[in-house]
């Protein structure tokens, strides 16, 4: 199979349930597939299996918050997590 052009960014939650399917191969499609620093960490906390037994490719993604204080009211409004 021909691997796409696209590179994706995982989240903790596919990554996690690939994994308990032993299907994290069904990635090996694209081109590239980042994992945020803190993504990582979770995905290292529940399991840390997916990241050091699969033939794919995973980059880690150092990410660094924004500290604009537009940023974190925004964030704050939708109720979404920063990381930390």
């Amino acid at each position: 199979m021909d691997k796409s052009d696209t590179v994706v960014v995982c989240d903790a939650g596919p990554l996690i349930h690939l994994g308990e399917l032993g299907a994290v191969d069904l990635l090996s499609g694209f081109n590239g597939v980042l994992v945020p620093e803190q993504v990582w960490d979770e995905v290292s906390h529940h399991f840390p299996t997916v990241l050091i037994t699969t033939d794919i490719e995973l980059t880690r993604l150092p990410v660094q918050l924004a500290s604009d204080v537009l940023f974190k009211t925004l964030v704050q409004a939708f109720a979404l997590n920063l990381g930390e």
